[in-house]
């Protein structure tokens, strides 16, 4: 496992980090916001400036950073 920020794409800002999660088979496992690291829960909407901290496995690194960078595939 791994455990590294990273870095999303502007059409993630808006979307809850839920789907985020879902469609990159990542873990979000805290935001930093403003300074403050926050636990996201069902609700936490992506928000610029937002630094995203995620658990995956690292043989799907390469596609889980692919997601991120894309934006979301499904309307929520």
């Amino acid at each position: 496992l791994a455990i590294a920020e990273v870095p999303y794409g502007e059409a993630w800002i808006g979307h809850r980090s839920k789907q985020l999660a879902r469609e990159s088979g990542a873990r979000i496992a805290y935001i930093n916001r403003l300074g403050t690291a926050i636990l996201p829960d069902e609700d936490t909407i992506i928000q610029d400036s937002d630094i995203v901290h995620a658990i995956f496995r690292v043989d799907e690194q390469k596609a889980v950073l692919s997601s991120f960078a894309e934006g979301p595939k499904e309307h929520e």
